[in-house]
Order: structure tokens, then C-alpha cells, then sequence
């Protein structure tokens, strides 16, 4: 995905409500999730523990996450010290709600503001934004004020809160047709006063609500799933967020998302489109990526890579076991990862060519691992379990593969008419792939 830096990412919690079961005495399953709202993607979730809230469960979610540069909005329940302290310590800027759940400093804020209301701002530093929208058969106009910290004089344990700097007042008016309805709410934040801003961070707060709960319980009917046995509930959530995610990613089409799910399911080709979608809609830091492959691009390198292919052919009847060895670190992938590493360079904007070598890098010390058995434990068993490989993830790697022979440079352009699973173990696949490298690998040489 894309950088975080600049988004808005509302926390909120969900309670699975068909997730209870009598007999065994278990409460319904409550999840805390942060949602990327302008990405449209769930970034993690965790589940609230028994005998516990969310409280205890922000916290935990906010350490798995890079956070750096965001904006975190949170409601009522999230505002504690702690948790505003952290949410700075990881890089982040917050907006958090103040209730009753303060009471001293809900009481300050609210008669300080009711006071103001009554002399008037003249004198008083703040900023001002009114919107309306109409929409629903309602109509709503929201008034904010964006105050400095400054102009309160000193508020109770403003200290505690980290990098407050401004107080946010929100008044709704909301006219139906039947009715009028009022609301006054306060918000902590640590952004500077500009009230049209903050009044649309607080607004986006909402799409937590309105783009993942309310899709969860009517396109998943999350809610009314019954199942609810040890992990289960948990895992399904899981499930069912992901799915989200990748249909969200999906963007050739306009259909409704469950128009989407249903497609998907009668017709495999749609099915592959999405999950395509979702990959390729990734956003690598291309700038970094290009920067860690210019090391490849150097003499010393290209030279040794080099040598490698060569020591099989000068050794005198070399071990069968090092030939191999020598074979597999050249052939699978190095060969034409010293290609890219020649190009990079020369090429400085081309995402696609920096794309192609990180596969190759990828594919390279998946290699490495399995002729240096202990060379990395974890990672190498991880190789070695089941997993299936797409026929699909071959022809992306090689096509328009682009090699340099001499004063030439060649494009390879790959395709396959069919959409299966060629392999369960990621060892098999690069063998399929170092078979794949020596057909293309003469074929351009002896062309």
C-alpha cells in the first residue's frame, strides 16, 4: 500500500454480535480495527480480551502498526493520557473526543466555551468554518471552532496530554423532517487551530463506521453469523476484512461489492482480475527500492556474480555438488538480476525494471537458502511448506524481462493461455524457474 503519512486512520471498535454462545458461557466477540480511511483498506485489528475493553486493546493495535505522519481520530473511550502519549512517541498527530469520561476537564472546557459564546471572541485567538450539506432528507450545518491551547489560560493536567495544542468544538444541527436535533461535541487534538481541516478529519472519523461496519453487517452479514466455536469468530473477522481489502483494490469494474463477490465466484478469470488488483495496487517506495539495487550495479559485484558461472568451467572435475551449487545461485536468478543491477541506472525512471529485480533479489535468496541450509532456519522451513504457485506469478516475473547482450539489449515478452497452479512448494517453483531461465537464457544467446 501506499505511504501512511497525511492519512486520516480512525479506530473503533465492533462487537460481533451473533458471536455469543449461551451454553458455553462466552460473550460475543469484540474487535478494535484502524481503518486507512482515503486507501479504503483495514490495517489491523485486535481482539478485546475478556474482562477488558478497549482501552486496553488500543494500545496493543497501535504497536503493530507504522504510524508515522498519520492523523489517528478515536472516539470517547481512547481518549486516556497513555494512549495519546503513545500514539506521538510512534510519529503520529491525534484527534480524540472529550466526554464525561474527563469530568474536570470536560466541565472546564464546556463552561469556558459556554462563557465565550455569551461575551463574544473579540480578543480571543481561534478559528472559525461553517458547513452545510444537505442530503437524506435532512439537512446539517456544523459550526467549529479550532481553539489554541494558549487562550485557555491553562486547563486541568493539560500537561498529561502530549502535544495538545488545540481544542476543537463541533455544533451539529441536524433539521429532519420531523425534527430538529442538536449536539455540541469537544475534540483534543494535536494539529494546529485551522477549523475547516479538522472538520473534515473529524468527519472522516465516520468512515470507520460507514465504509467497514455497515459494509461488514450488510454485504458480509456479519452480525447475524452464527458461528462461534474456540477461534472461529476471530478468524472469519480475519477473513472477511481481507476480502474487503481486496475488493476495495478492484477498480475495473463499478459494481457494487457484492456484485463483486458474486462474480468472483462463477468466474475464475474475475476472481484472478481481483486478486491481481490487489497486488498491483500495492505501492512499493520505488525511490528506496532503487537505492538498496544499486548495489548490485557495481563492478565488484557484476565481476563476482560472474565468477561464479565461471569456476564450475576452470575447476579440474569439480564436486558434482558444487557444480550444482555454482548452477543454482547463477542460473535461477543472479544472471538477470546482474542485468537489471547494468540498467538500473541508466533507466532511473522506469518502476517496472525496479519491480522485476525485486523478484529476482527475492528469488535469488530463496536459492541461497536452499543450498545454505542453515543460512536462515526460519525462513528456509517456511520454503519448504505448502504453498501454492500460479502459473501467473512465472509469466509476471518474466515478461518483458529486459537483458543487455553486449552492445544489445533485449526484451522477452512471456504469456500463457492458461490460469492454474503449477506447484505446492516454493523449492519445486524455482526449479521450474531455473528451467524457465535456461530456455530463455539460449534462446536469446544462440537467436
Amino acid at each position: 500500500m501506499g505511504s501512511l503519512k497525511g492519512e486520516i486512520i480512525p479506530i473503533d471498535g465492533k462487537t460481533l454480535r451473533g458471536s455469543y454462545d449461551r451454553n458455553q458461557s462466552q460473550s460475543a466477540l469484540h474487535l478494535v480495527t484502524a481503518w486507512a480511511s482515503e486507501q479504503r483498506l483495514v490495517l489491523g485489528q485486535v481482539k478485546v480480551e475478556d474482562h477488558s475493553n478497549e482501552i486496553t486493546a488500543i494500545p496493543a493495535l497501535l504497536e503493530l502498526l507504522d504510524i508515522t505522519g498519520s492523523i489517528i481520530t478515536i472516539d470517547a473511550m481512547g481518549t486516556q493520557t497513555n494512549i495519546v502519549q503513545q500514539i506521538r512517541h510512534q510519529k503520529a498527530d491525534y484527534i480524540v473526543t472529550l466526554k464525561a469520561n474527563h469530568p474536570t476537564l470536560f466541565s472546564q472546557v464546556k463552561q469556558w466555551f459556554t462563557d465565550t459564546m455569551t461575551q463574544g471572541w473579540d480578543g480571543i485567538d481561534h478559528d472559525y468554518y461553517k458547513t452545510v450539506t444537505k442530503g437524506h432528507h435532512r439537512t446539517e450545518k456544523r459550526y467549529v471552532w479550532a481553539i489554541p491551547l494558549g487562550a485557555f489560560g491553562g486547563l486541568y493536567q493539560q500537561e498529561q496530554w502530549s502535544g495538545l495544542q488545540t481544542i476543537v468544538v463541533v455544533e451539529r444541527i441536524r433539521h429532519l423532517w420531523n425534527k430538529t436535533t442538536h449536539d455540541l461535541q469537544f475534540y483534543l487534538t494535536s494539529l494546529p487551530a485551522n477549523a475547516q481541516f479538522l472538520c473534515h478529519a473529524i468527519r472522516t472519523h465516520w468512515s470507520i463506521e460507514n465504509n467497514l461496519h455497515w459494509t461488514l453487517d450488510v454485504t458480509f452479514s456479519e452480525d447475524q453469523c452464527r458461528i462461534r466455536s474456540n477461534h472461529s469468530p476471530h478468524n472469519f473477522a480475519i477473513l472477511r476484512r481481507l476480502a474487503l481489502n481486496v475488493l476495495h483494490q478492484e477498480k475495473t469494474s463499478y459494481s457494487s461489492l457484492r456484485q463483486k463477490m458474486k462474480q468472483a465466484a462463477m468466474n475464475n478469470n474475475y476472481m484472478m482480475t481481483i486478486l491481481n488488483a490487489f497486488y498491483m495496487g500495492l505501492s512499493p517506495n520505488y525511490p528506496l527500492l532503487r537505492t538498496h539495487l544499486r548495489q548490485f550495479s557495481t563492478t565488484e559485484f557484476i565481476t563476482a556474480a560472474r565468477a561464479i558461472g565461471v569456476a564450475t568451467y576452470t575447476l579440474e572435475q569439480p564436486a558434482p555438488e558444487l557444480r550444482k551449487a555454482c548452477h543454482d545461485l547463477r542460473g535461477g536468478a543472479l544472471s538477470p538480476l546482474v542485468g537489471y543491477a547494468k540498467l538500473i541506472p541508466r533507466l532511473p525512471e522506469d518502476d517496472n525494471l525496479v519491480r522485476k529485480a525485486v523478484f529476482l533479489a527475492r528469488d535469488h535468496a530463496k536459492m541461497m537458502r536452499n543450498i545454505l541450509s542453515d543460512l536462515d532456519t526460519a525462513i528456509r522451513a517456511a520454503d519448504e511448506s505448502l504453498k501454492l504457485h500460479s502459473i501467473r506469478e512465472f509469466v509476471d516475473k518474466w515478461h518483458e524481462l529486459t537483458v543487455e547482450i553486449g552492445s544489445k539489449r533485449v526484451k522477452v515478452l512471456a504469456q500463457s493461455d492458461f490460469e492454474c497452479y503449477i506447484t505446492n512448494r516454493c523449492l519445486e517453483s524455482s526449479a521450474v524457474d531455473r528451467i524457465l531461465y535456461n530456455y530463455i537464457n539460449n534462446a536469446i544467446r544462440f537467436a
